[in-house]
């Protein structure tokens, strides 16, 4: 008999209680590139679960909403670096809202990774 294996597709960091989801595959993206390093270490601990970094929608804002402190070069650079240091399974989460945040920041963030 074959197996296939099964992972929780869409698991966030904030909501992992390893006490008891440690066993379970899961496919973790990180909302905010803050959440790097906190990913790394559980995958380290846990190997069952998949890491991504990438930026939400709704937390964009934190990334400059003025667009002065942040670039999409800068957001580039930085997420370059965590990928090449880290090595994440994936990129995400990467997303749009329109209804949530500055739309237009959202849009360039989006396509930039």
């Amino acid at each position: 008999m074959s197996y296939i294996d099964v992972y929780d597709s869409h698991c966030h960091l904030e909501y992992i209680q390893t006490k008891t989801l440690h066993q379970i595959p899961a496919i973790i993206p990180g909302v905010s590139l803050n959440d790097a390093a906190r990913l790394v270490e559980l995958r380290k601990k846990y190997p069952v679960y998949k890491i991504g970094f990438g930026l939400h929608p709704w937390f964009i804002s934190d990334y400059n909403a003025d667009k002065k402190s942040y670039t999409t070069i800068g957001l580039t650079q930085e997420i370059s670096h965590l990928v090449k240091l880290y090595r994440p399974d994936f990129i995400g989460e990467i997303g749009l809202d329109k209804y949530k945040g500055d739309f237009e920041w959202q849009i360039e963030v989006f396509l930039m990774q």
